[in-house]
């Protein structure tokens, strides 16, 4: 299951505004000495690094290239499966156009009206129906009978042979989809966590600066994330040692 974002920003606005905070948290890390004792300047450090390494490694990552990669796969044997499975069907239809019973037997035996508008709808799960029905079902007789009428061999081979390998494009695909969600999830967490623990920082700071607007203002994280939408250009600018806002 896909984790949601516990924020209505984009991850790089909150990860900007994250930083920003712990900045000005770190500015005015004395004001804070005797009202918490976990907000040291190795927390501040360590959470900036968190952030930054965020940034770095997994911010704007193409978690589902390999998705994309799978699905490639997928659809250079699925597209001359089906073709091939078309043609397939045409020339039954036509080599027993005089024997309409025979011609509907062998179609109903190799899968074809049972799974065929699946296939039609690009669905991927009738199409391994279809392809495995015909594999298994078609016997040494059955096909000599159809190449008898004259229809290839070699059609035939081809499309027993997309059985096996488009099952096993279709595997690679499901895993690589459960692997990008995997990635997705990972990030997801973390930058959640960051945005809980800033959140955490703003809701106490800006109480404690309850009388002092000009400082409260910086942990007010709307507040933070609207100047860092005036001010970004580019993620890069979270990437330094100095502060995105002035304090």
């Amino acid at each position: 299951m896909k984790l949601k974002k516990n924020y209505n920003y984009s991850d790089v606005d909150m990860l900007m505004a994250a930083l920003a905070i712990l900045e000005f948290l770190k500015t005015n890390l004395l004001d804070f000495s005797l009202l918490r004792t976990d907000w040291t300047l190795k927390y501040i450090t360590d959470l900036i690094t968190k952030i930054k390494k965020a940034i770095e490694t997994q911010l704007g990552i193409d978690a589902r290239k390999s998705v994309r990669h799978a699905m490639a796969s997928i659809n250079q044997i699925k597209i001359p499966a089906k073709n091939k499975l078309s043609l397939f069907k045409a020339q039954i239809q036509k080599d027993f156009k005089k024997d309409t019973a025979r011609r509907d037997e062998i179609l109903i035996t190799l899968g074809f009206p049972k799974h065929l508008k699946g296939v039609q709808q690009n669905k991927n799960q009738p199409l391994i129906m279809l392809l495995y029905t015909f594999k298994t079902n078609m016997s040494a007789a059955l096909r000599l009978e159809i190449t008898t009428k004259g229809m290839s061999a070699a059609l035939i081979d081809s499309i027993v042979a997309y059985a096996e390998n488009f099952t096993t494009a279709n595997l690679e695909q499901e895993t690589s989809k459960t692997s990008s969600n995997g990635i997705n999830n990972e990030i997801r967490d973390s930058f959640n966590s960051i945005y809980d623990e800033a959140i955490g920082i703003c809701k106490t700071a800006s109480t404690f600066y309850n009388n002092n607007p000009a400082k409260k203002v910086n942990f007010i994280f709307s507040r933070v994330i609207n100047k860092v939408k005036v001010i970004r250009k580019s993620v890069e600018n979270v990437v330094t040692n100095e502060p995105i806002l002035a304090v």
